[in-house]
C-alpha cells in the first residue's frame, strides 16, 4: 500500500483489507476471543451444537424488531425463543451459551441491560450491530476469510485442507509480485470453507426434519452468503488485476430490503449506517 501510495500519490484502502485490520489488529490469525469482531460460525461440543446457532437468534430477532411488548419495542421473551429452539433443536446448553456470546459483543441486549449474560433477564432483542453482522457482514470475503481460521469443523479433511490453504498463503509472503497468487489461495480456502458449512446446514436440514417442522428455523441461510462471497471475489480479483488500488471502491456491497426501520431509541437507517461504517 505504502509503494503505491509512493508511486502514484493516491492509495484507496480496500473494504477487505480495513475489515482484515479490525478483526486482526497485532495478531498474525484470528481468534475469536482476542478479536473485536465475533466469529458466528463459532460452536462448542454441546448436543446438537450448531455453526448456525447464533444466525438463527439473530434472524428470529430481526424479524420481531417491530413488535411492542412491556418492556419496548422489538424485545422478544427468551423463554419463549429458549423454547421454540428446543422444540426443534433440543440444543438448550448451545442456545443459551450462544445468547451470552452475542450479549457480550452487544450483537443483543437484554432487559437488564446487562453485558454479561442472560441470567435474571426475561427479554431479549437485536442491536444496530448484531442487524449489521447478521445483514452484512457474515456474508462478506474479508470477514469469512479470517473467521475460519478459528471455526471448530466436524470433518478432518475440510480442517487439512484449510491448514495447508493457510500455510500457502503463509508462505507466498507479502510481496507485490506474488499478490494475485496469495488471493487465488485466500479465495480457495474461503470457497472451501463455505462448501463445508453448506454441507452442514444440509445436514441439519435433512437431521432436524426442518422443511416439515422448522417452521422460522426452515429457510437455510447458505446460498445467500455463497453467491454475496462469491460476488465479492469476483470483484476483489478483477480490481487487483487491473490495478484499481488508485479508484475508490464501486461495488454495492448489500442492498437492504427492509432495512431496520426505527429502533426504540429513535435511530433510523442512516444514522445506523454511520455508526457502523
Amino acid at each position: 500500500m505504502l509503494n503505491i501510495y509512493r508511486r502514484s500519490g493516491s492509495y484507496y484502502v480496500a473494504f477487505h483489507e480495513f475489515v482484515k485490520s479490525i478483526m486482526l489488529s497485532e495478531r498474525r490469525y484470528y481468534k475469536d476471543s482476542a478479536s473485536p469482531i465475533l466469529n458466528l460460525f463459532d460452536c462448542s461440543a454441546e448436543r446438537n451444537s450448531s455453526h448456525f446457532s447464533a444466525l438463527r437468534i439473530l434472524r428470529l430477532l430481526f424479524q420481531r424488531r417491530g413488535d411492542s411488548t412491556s418492556e419496548g419495542q422489538g424485545y422478544v421473551d427468551i423463554g419463549q425463543l429458549v423454547g421454540m429452539s428446543e422444540d426443534v433443536f433440543n440444543n438448550r446448553e448451545d442456545l443459551v451459551r450462544t445468547l451470552n456470546r452475542l450479549l457480550a459483543r452487544q450483537l443483543v441486549e437484554v432487559n437488564t441491560r446487562s453485558n454479561d449474560s442472560i441470567s435474571g433477564a426475561s427479554h431479549i432483542r437485536v442491536t444496530s450491530s448484531g442487524w449489521y453482522y447478521c445483514r452484512f457482514l457474515v456474508m462478506s470475503f474479508s470477514y469469512l476469510d479470517l473467521v475460519l481460521q478459528d471455526t471448530p469443523l466436524n470433518d478432518l479433511s475440510v480442517e487439512n485442507t484449510l491448514r495447508s490453504l493457510v500455510q500457502q498463503v503463509d508462505n507466498l509472503g507479502d510481496r507485490e509480485e506474488e499478490k494475485l497468487s496469495r488471493m487465488d489461495v485466500r479465495f480457495a480456502r474461503v470457497l472451501a470453507f463455505l462448501t463445508y458449512l453448506q454441507r452442514e446446514e444440509e445436514k441439519e436440514a435433512a437431521l432436524f426434519e426442518l422443511s416439515r417442522s422448522g417452521g422460522i428455523w426452515s429457510e437455510p441461510f447458505m446460498p445467500e452468503i455463497i453467491k454475496q462471497a462469491e460476488r465479492e471475489i469476483e470483484y476483489i480479483e478483477r480490481r487487483l488485476k487491473e490495478n484499481r488500488e488508485l479508484f475508490p471502491e464501486d461495488i454495492v456491497v448489500w442492498e437492504d430490503e427492509g432495512g431496520l426501520d426505527l429502533l426504540e431509541d429513535g435511530r433510523g437507517d442512516d444514522e445506523i449506517d454511520n455508526a457502523t461504517a
